[in-house]
């Protein structure tokens, strides 16, 4: 059938599109037995036809909260229930009703979605239903599923054969996850051939390239978008970018004495910059790429910094749970070293690295690292992140951080490093803490990760920067707030103190009073909170804890109390 450009899009040109493995003329009428398919679909539906913006008036008026909360429980108890380790499950029957609903109107033009009340309101129950399977995605491990059963969603009374099966949908949901085919060689012969080149995704029938699905943390507590719709997972932009979503088997295990609040230490290295460690680039790139060079010789240094002051942590808060160290704050040499540190003390390291180039004539990266202890793994495990966007410096730059007698005021800098390989990792550290890395500029642009950080509502978001001081007036405060409203997340600002003294406002009175905010706390409860280090210290400890909350979506189902969100708890000094 030939198709007119001009024509409108129908549900079928739309989902023969986007889901071709799911959605086809032979057997359109079933629902897809994966439920993060049949998500997928609904939710994408919603989202481009702007349906979702009719819950509450067009459509959906005659639910009870309580009744719809336990209705959706059930049928996602019975979904997960129905899955075999060698074969997939079965839709539950009110299910497959619903999605009959939406087949039956396959003619219909997407924009005309929002006019057809039954059909908004069987895509928006089908989405709800998927969503509950969902519950605990991401945050509850594989080894704690097999060992309890299904805790998180039995009803109490359910026999061993029907919480094996809980765990067959877990074992397919984690291997998603991973980046793996559900049922590819469990030798792990052949992992390598079964990964997803865009990583995670919860979806198994329909390609990572044309819809994905991730698990999310935060749900909106402002506005109506799709994103209000849900608890659990999320349809992603559909934008080339590598995602990753990082749990271990005890995490959970080993932080379970502390389980309520988590101590960051956070070493603002260099305390010191230097002018002439900016230069323009090598004659092999054009003319206008500056680049920056860690001190490389001072890897004793770093190592004595951080050691001296984790034992004056911990003489003062006794556990200290995570060290995160600036954008650039290290070279590939010191890195390894300060990894070394982390493992010995079982910390959670999030630092900036400036990358070595592999061969001459590249690059150097800019590189968010992750390194976690073996009490959170098995084993150790090290994730970096490159940087998406490069640094500007224009003249006002350069003449506030001192530069002039390294880079021309006159022309615009462009930071020369390579933006390549763009991906986006969220780790969870407890329940109610999935955290992920920003390097600087990706705070604040919107593409591509911007998108991508809003879909999976991080608890904290860490960004990386270097940069002035950390003032609630400037840039970084701004996109802050604007993450904490939505989708909700807590943000962390950490820049080195080394840059943050050499930031000199032209005109401004405020001399060395500011030349010491090295870091910025923003949460949705306490606001944004300056991290001001007082005289004589050069590092600081910041403690989060866990808030619980009360939160539901848009069509009224509650998220349990227990999962919460990180908000200020304090800080010290030394």
């Amino acid at each position: 059938m030939t198709v007119e450009s001009d024509s409108p899009i129908s549900i079928d040109d739309y989902l023969t599109a986007l889901a071709p493995g799911v959605w086809n003329d032979d057997d359109y009428l079933e629902c897809p037995k994966w439920p993060g398919d049949a998500f997928a679909i609904c939710c994408s539906l919603l989202q481009c036809s702007g349906a979702y913006s009719g819950i509450g008036t067009t459509f959906w008026t005659d639910e009870k909260n309580d009744e719809w909360e336990k209705e959706t429980a059930r049928l996602a108890n019975e979904w997960r229930a129905s899955f075999d380790v060698n074969d997939e499950g079965d839709v539950p029957v009110e299910v497959q009703g619903w999605w009959e609903c939406v087949a039956s109107c396959y003619a219909l033009e997407v924009q005309q979605i929002i006019t057809n009340p039954d059909l908004c309101g069987c895509l928006l129950r089908i989405l709800a239903v998927c969503d509950e399977v969902f519950h605990g995605v991401g945050v509850v491990p594989f080894s704690t599923i097999i060992s309890q059963g299904d805790g998180s969603t039995s009803d109490g009374g359910e026999d061993d054969e029907t919480e094996f099966r809980h765990v067959a949908f877990w074992h397919i949901a984690f291997r998603l996850l991973k980046g793996r085919r559900p049922f590819s060689d469990e030798s792990g012969e052949n992992d390598d051939n079964q990964k997803q080149p865009l990583g995670a995704t919860l979806c198994w029938r329909i390609n990572a390239n044309r819809m994905r699905v991730l698990p999310k943390a935060q749900t909106p507590k402002v506005g109506l978008s799709v994103r209000s719709l849900t608890h659990y997972i999320s349809l992603c932009p559909q934008i080339r970018l590598k995602a990753s979503w990082i749990w271990h088997a005890s995490t959970f295990d080993a932080i379970e004495d502390s389980s309520h609040h988590c101590n960051l230490m956070l070493f603002p290295w260099p305390f010191t910059v230097y002018s002439n460690q900016f230069a323009a680039a090598s004659e092999n790139h054009q003319n206008g790429w500056f680049e920056y060079s860690p001190e490389d010789s001072s890897i004793g240094s770093v190592a004595h910094s951080i050691e001296e002051r984790l034992a004056k942590a911990k003489q003062q808060v006794q556990d200290v749970h995570a060290l995160v160290l600036p954008e650039t704050a290290l070279t590939s040499e010191q890195f390894e070293v300060v990894k070394n540190i982390a493992l010995k003390h079982d910390l959670f390291l999030i630092a900036g690295v400036k990358q070595d180039a592999s061969s001459p004539g590249e690059r150097k990266k800019n590189t968010a690292e992750v390194v976690i202890p073996p009490s959170f793994g098995d084993g150790g495990w090290s994730y970096h992140q490159s940087k998406h966007h490069r640094w500007k410096l224009d003249r006002s730059q350069i003449v506030r951080y001192g530069l002039t007698s390294a880079l021309n005021p006159a022309k615009e800098w462009w930071e020369s490093i390579p933006v390549v390989d763009r991906s986006l990792t969220v780790f969870a550290l407890r329940d109610w803490l999935c955290t992920c890395p920003l390097i600087c500029e990706d705070l604040a642009r919107i593409d591509p990760v911007g998108q991508f950080v809003r879909s999976l509502a991080p608890d904290l978001v860490v960004a990386l920067l270097f940069d002035g001081p950390q003032l609630t007036s400037r840039w970084p405060a701004h996109y802050a707030t604007i993450l904490a409203d939505d989708p909700g997340s807590s943000v962390l600002t950490l820049t080195s103190l080394g840059m943050a003294k050499r930031s000199r406002m032209i005109n401004s009175d405020q001399g060395d009073r500011n030349c010491t905010v090295i870091g910025l706390w923003r949460d949705s409860v306490s606001g944004a909170v300056e991290i001001r280090l007082p005289p004589g210290t050069d590092t600081a400890l910041l403690t989060v804890h866990r808030q619980e909350v009360q939160v539901q979506t848009a069509d009224g189902r509650r998220r349990s109390l227990n999962e919460g969100a990180p908000i200020f708890g304090g800080l010290h000094y030394f």
